[in-house]
């Protein structure tokens, strides 16, 4: 009975191994073709690095400050220039 029961288990056990490696050969690896196979834009290459046309905006900072120890308080200003480097309109 013990040898019946350890070949039954085996050969369950084989059968149940390979019914998992063949639900392995499925491959939906095509669903991701788009992101992996894309093309360049003039501004961003296909590897993301930058195109011939790429542009960054840009801004300039100009700050003054004022620390008060005896208020524990900081007193500023700033100012902000902001440069649009876009080709577009």
């Amino acid at each position: 009975m013990k040898n019946l029961f350890g070949s039954t288990f085996s050969f369950l056990f084989c059968v149940l191994i390979a019914s998992q490696s063949f639900a392995q050969l499925k491959n939906n690896q095509d669903k991701f073709d788009d992101f992996t196979y894309r093309h360049g834009t003039a501004y961003r290459s296909a590897s993301g690095n930058p195109g011939p046309q790429y542009w960054q905006n840009g801004a300039d900072y100009v700050m003054e400050a004022d620390l008060d120890d005896k208020e524990n308080a900081i007193k500023g200003k700033v100012e902000i220039t902001y440069h649009n480097n876009s080709p577009e309109p």
